[in-house]
């Protein structure tokens, strides 16, 4: 599955920000957009899996596009989680 990443640059730490718009809770601040995506991936598996344990659905991710109409201020990215 593929989802989108919105990193956030926090002007009073100069740190981001990074979320899944489409997994409400996933969220994670970094110093840097590198490290925000590996532990971002982390945050997603661990999400997916606990999703997974209580038999509750697996959300699909919606394309950039979809969300870009919503916010334009940041950056996007994405991750696929197997």
């Amino acid at each position: 599955m593929k989802y989108p990443l919105c990193f956030l640059r926090l002007e009073n730490t100069g740190h981001y920000k990074i979320t899944v718009p489409d997994l409400p809770g996933c969220e994670v601040t970094s110093s840097t957009m590198d490290q925000g995506f590996n532990d971002i991936q982390g945050v997603i598996e661990n999400h997916l899996k606990i999703l997974a344990e209580y038999g509750e659905p697996i959300p699909n991710g919606k394309e950039i596009s979809f969300h870009q109409n919503m916010n334009k201020d940041v950056i996007w990215g994405i991750v696929e989680i197997d």
